[in-house]
């Protein structure tokens, strides 16, 4: 008989991490196996909208509790999956699910898809500390996106209660295209600050002229504001950078873009999880250029798949960008040993089953 978990969680629009996570967990086998109850926590249709106050967004937090409560009250359920936020008032509202689901005597998963939850954890002081220590100590287990972010929960679980589970997509790409000219940049991702975007631009200007016409690259994202947008068109323009700009791509045609590259560059200066970006550039058999930030390094294998630079030296993502120019050989090298790794860590089987494991751990 098949036991039920109750799924807490956004699901896109808008498309980033946490949301493309849920949507995989629902649509997979997953569903087989267990009864998923999805209670849908999205407050934002848009990327521009998130981490503001909006009079909408308080009128739905009501809705979402009192779901919450009647699977809790209606569904048999044993389980419940709760993503954590990693800061400030996201994590209250998260907190309100581990309390409920507490007092239902559910068996809490926290799983956390970041990395900067001890930073702030350990940033705040008096009744933070003392009530989210009590609330994630309340887990039966938590998942962490890497190895090296097990850490991050040392203060509040024993070590056999972490478990690692990294994200892992199937994806259907379309026939591959090889360019015998330019070299195909791609950066893609939500375009704000923290995502290195004008880390990117930046290092661009100091590539030499005759160096950078042997290069096209294509930027896909939402803006974050208007006024980070002219920052970057405004580098692009002054320094006539080879780089065109196109709205945020789903589905297919986010899939057609990374087919139609031969280089995926993406340096967030900001703390990640384990960014899903990074795991469709590997699907695609991708050569990478990343920064050292949660887990991505457990996935960019510096000098076997790709690089992975230092998100305040444009300098050095100027040389790797520059060495693929000069030497041609190393984008279908370490595009293949993308692939390589990524069929074995990164497939949704391989989350999936992990997953599995995980809920039946806990329902014997």
């Amino acid at each position: 008989m098949k036991q039920g978990i109750i799924i807490v969680g956004k699901i896109p629009p808008p498309y980033f991490g946490p949301a493309i996570a849920s949507k995989i967990i629902l649509e997979s086998k997953l569903r087989e196996e267990f009864h998923l109850f999805h209670v849908d926590t999205r407050l934002n249709q848009g990327i521009d909208t998130m981490g503001r106050f909006s009079f909408k967004k308080l009128f739905r937090l009501p809705q979402i509790y009192t779901h919450f409560l009647k699977c809790l009250l209606h569904k048999d359920t044993k389980i419940v999956l709760i993503p954590i936020a990693q800061k400030g008032s996201a994590l209250y509202k998260d907190a309100v699910f581990i309390i409920l689901a507490k007092l239902f005597r559910k068996k809490i998963i926290l799983h956390l898809r970041g990395s900067q939850l001890l930073n702030w954890y350990q940033g705040t002081h008096g009744w933070n500390r003392w009530f989210f220590k009590r609330q994630f100590q309340k887990a039966s287990a938590a998942i962490v996106l890497g190895e090296k972010l097990r850490y991050i929960f040392e203060h509040f679980l024993p070590p056999e209660k972490v478990h690692v589970i990294p994200n892992g997509g199937n994806y259907q790409l379309p026939e591959r295209r090889e360019s015998n000219e330019q070299i195909r940049i791609l950066y893609l991702a939500n375009l704000m600050p923290s995502k290195g975007v004008d880390f990117f631009l930046e290092a661009l200007t100091g590539i030499p002229e005759a160096l950078r016409d042997q290069l096209s690259c294509l930027v896909v994202g939402a803006w974050e504001s208007d006024s980070f947008r002219a920052h970057c068109e405004k580098l692009v323009s002054d320094f006539q950078l080879p780089v065109t700009f196109e709205p945020v791509k789903s589905g297919d045609e986010k899939l057609k873009c990374l087919a139609q590259s031969d280089l995926f560059v993406f340096t967030p200066r900001a703390p990640e999880g384990h960014p899903w970006v990074i795991v469709e550039a590997m699907a695609a058999s991708l050569p990478l250029i990343s920064t050292d930030q949660g887990a991505i390094s457990e996935s960019v294998l510096d000098g076997i798949n790709g690089f992975i630079v230092d998100h305040r030296n444009p300098q050095q993502l100027r040389e790797k960008l520059m060495l693929f120019v000069q030497d041609r050989s190393l984008l279908k090298s370490m595009g293949k040993d993308s692939h390589r790794l990524y069929l074995a860590n990164f497939t949704e089987e391989s989350m999936v089953q992990k997953l599995s494991d995980l809920f039946n751990t806990l329902l014997t």
